[in-house]
């Protein structure tokens, strides 16, 4: 899709306050069930389900407009996503069967950062970024130096965590995530994951190592709602949260010509 067919335009402050409602509600909800996700009443007892239901918030969250003032709230939430996923993954038993799909994941994740890193919109129907015309580009604020730092933490933390939890499935080396991975080809893939997104932060000159880096890493996912609620999901069946409701969150934020 060339730059030219597309038209953007910022979240007035009513739609911001519309989606981080909607976002919130739909995080607590997602939270519940993965708090009893070894409980057969929950409906995300698997990680291919709990994935389909946060990729649908990681569709929703990279189509918050670039342009300011919208373009920093959907690094926000970005960050607040990534950090979420990266740190619920380890609490499902790894299973050789969900490699393609947390691979599949991953690779949208790093695609999705590589997309706001470059200051790009994002097209829900290609699945893909979309360069901005010149004029759009100069109202797309760039992520400062601690969102990068953030950025590069989150991943490199994470994929630290992911090769642990992998290896964690037995102490026999030849029954573990990491021999299936081996055996079922997917090392390559692995081995590549967040390149564009690590890549794209080594040339904005991302400082790897530095002391603000392991303060950033500590610190907690944003999140304005709290674990252990009691309540009722809705919208989740199978292995997807579906994203309809007359709050029109699923519609997308800027049209194409």
């Amino acid at each position: 899709m060339t730059s030219g067919s597309t038209r953007i335009y910022p979240l007035s402050e009513q739609q911001e306050r519309r989606l981080l409602d909607y976002l919130d509600g739909k995080y607590l909800e997602i939270r519940q069930e993965y708090s009893r996700r070894h409980e057969p009443v929950s409906r995300l007892t698997t990680l291919r389900a709990y994935l389909g239901a946060m990729r649908n918030l990681l569709t929703l969250t990279l189509q918050v407009p670039p342009v300011a003032p919208s373009g920093m709230l959907r690094i926000s939430l970005l960050l607040r996503l990534t950090g979420t996923v990266i740190e619920d993954i380890p609490g499902y038993t790894p299973d050789g069967t969900d490699l393609p799909t947390v691979l599949e994941w991953l690779d949208m994740l790093d695609r999705g950062w590589l997309s706001v890193l470059c200051k790009q919109a994002w097209d829900p129907v290609r699945g893909d970024s979309v360069e901005l015309p010149q004029h759009l580009l100069e109202m797309t604020p760039a992520p400062t130096q601690t969102d990068c730092t953030r950025v590069h933490s989150l991943l490199i933390t994470g994929t630290s965590g992911l090769e642990n939890w992998m290896e964690d499935k037995s102490e026999d080396d030849e029954d573990n995530l990491v021999h299936d991975m081996r055996r079922l080809g997917h090392q390559g893939p692995f081995d590549e994951v967040f390149h564009r997104t690590l890549t794209k932060l080594r040339e904005l000159g991302q400082d790897e190592g530095g002391d603000e880096e392991e303060l950033l890493a500590r610190l907690p996912c944003w999140s304005t709602v709290e674990e252990g609620v009691d309540g009722d999901i809705s919208g989740i069946d199978g292995d997807e949260v579906e994203m309809s409701g007359d709050d029109g969150m699923e519609e997308t934020m800027y049209d194409h010509i």
